[in-house]
């Protein structure tokens, strides 16, 4: 087993891989994993006005959500305010808004996550974070690992192997939260 250590590390190296490839690679990266999640088709924008967000399902499958990606290092900041005004600009693109997704290639502060979850909340559309947080696994990795050979595509083969072994511990930890549901149950239909 991949010790949790390990995880985190990998967690770490494949953020420094994803913060180097360009910003389009990005987009359709996160584009795809978000679709095959969903198991809808997320449509990248063309460079200009993106109505709020880089893709976005337009309506597919009575579906609407947008994806935002911002591909930043430590160093760089999320802006609240540009952020609050993608989220303007989604909605006034479609006011059937569902979701807006940031995903980023580092963390996202409290400030930050507050404000954009109060918008969510002021216009009812949900906001949800894809990114690198310093302290816990990363919502982000974990969706790579969930499709690793679409990491390799669009990334690297390297972000595709730390994808893997991130998957292989998600599966274990997965498994084992199984075998502890099923063995509560056992022992309360004995009871």
């Amino acid at each position: 087993m991949i010790s949790e250590e390990r995880v985190i590390a990998a967690c770490n190296e494949l953020k420094k891989i994803l913060q180097k490839i360009k910003p389009s690679k990005l987009e359709l990266l996160a584009a795809a994993l978000v679709g095959r999640l969903l198991n809808r088709p997320i449509f990248v924008a063309s460079s200009g006005s993106q109505f709020g967000g880089d893709a976005g399902t337009i309506g597919s499958n009575s579906r609407y959500f947008r994806v935002e990606c911002k591909r930043y290092r430590k160093s760089s900041t999320l802006g609240i305010r540009s952020l609050l005004g993608e989220i303007d600009e989604a909605i006034r693109a479609d006011s059937m808004l569902e979701a807006w997704i940031l995903v980023a290639t580092r963390d996202v502060n409290e400030q930050l996550a507050r404000n954009l979850i109060r918008k969510g909340e002021e216009t009812g559309i949900a906001v949800i974070f894809l990114e690198f947080q310093k302290h816990e696994f990363s919502r982000f990795a974990v969706l790579c690992s969930f499709a690793h050979e679409v990491v390799r595509r669009f990334a690297t083969p390297k972000a595709a192997t730390l994808a893997l072994e991130i998957q292989k511990v998600a599966n274990s930890d997965t498994e084992e939260s199984y075998r502890v549901q099923q063995s509560r149950k056992s022992r309360q239909k004995k009871n």
